[in-house]
């Protein structure tokens, strides 16, 4: 009897010790899909629509499903990377790269290359009918910004401001 219950307690204990493995989908299924986040830098129906046919180019070329993301916010996005940094790849900006890097380890797979540059850079737009000309120009002036986690719109022209002493 004790060596019945030994052996039923031993498959139990087998069957709930395996049962994760066994019932855990393998990444790139279906039901267990690559989750591809991008930062909300654009519309985001735009960045939406972009980033399913790229999914589904993808998926084409390797066999994997895809599931893409756009969370609301530059942070939103690096917090959702590394609540589940094994099965979600992202295209972040530097600073967010810095950031996740540093929080959970994300590293760099792949750079963006657009139209021949692997950079991108920050914009400074005044009205036309402004006295701005040069960058010395807008010292004292109050400007406006998107995302305070964008990279290009947001740190680097803090720095360049900074550190020209606007």
């Amino acid at each position: 009897m004790l060596r019945r219950l030994m052996s039923a307690l031993l498959i139990a204990a087998f069957v709930l010790l395996a049962a994760p493995t066994a019932f855990a989908q393998e990444l790139g299924t279906e039901d267990n899909p690559i989750q591809v986040y991008f930062v909300p830098s654009v519309d985001v129906q735009v960045i939406v629509s972009g980033g399913e046919i790229m999914a589904e180019t993808l998926e084409a070329a390797t066999g994997l499903s895809f599931e893409v993301h756009v969370p609301t916010s530059y942070a939103a996005t690096i917090e959702a990377m590394c609540a589940a940094p094994d099965v979600s790849m992202g295209f972040i900006p530097a600073a967010g790269f810095v950031l996740a890097n540093d929080r959970c380890g994300v590293e760099v797979g792949a750079a963006a290359v657009r139209f021949g540059w692997p950079v991108y850079w920050a914009q400074y737009i005044v009205r036309r009918d402004s006295d701005i000309y040069v960058l010395g120009d807008l010292a004292g002036k109050t400007w406006g910004y998107g995302d305070p986690g964008s990279t290009s719109g947001f740190i680097v022209p803090l720095g360049r401001a900074s550190g020209d002493g606007h």
